[in-house]
């Protein structure tokens, strides 16, 4: 079938494609374990970024609670000055209050 002279060549062709074969396995390989590497690196630094930004978010929630609540100190505050006769908050008293001064003969 097939003449003596091809098949020394054929046995020479599949030994060399074997060799490649091997040599493109071991190159897959090699880059698999580089990209092995850097998703790993990747992960590392998504890591760090979002542990940045949670750490970001966190403090800016902080300081909003904080302001908040600076905010209702102070109103409190107001209040309470309000309600103890402040002079400063003089003049400013609720319109449901009337006194008997408010009504004299003239």
């Amino acid at each position: 079938l097939v003449p003596d002279e091809w098949t020394g060549q054929l046995s020479i062709l599949r030994k060399e494609i074997a060799s490649r074969t091997s040599s493109l396995a071991e190159a897959v390989s090699d880059i698999d374990k580089k990209l092995d590497g850097v998703v790993d690196k990747v992960r590392e630094i998504y890591k760090v970024e979002m542990k940045d930004e949670i750490e970001r978010q966190e403090k800016a929630l902080k300081e909003k609670e904080e302001a908040e609540r600076k905010a209702r100190l102070a109103q409190e505050d107001q209040l309470r000055m309000g309600a103890a006769g402040n002079p400063r908050n003089a003049g400013s008293r609720p319109a449901s209050v009337v006194s008997d001064d408010d009504y004299q003969d003239v």
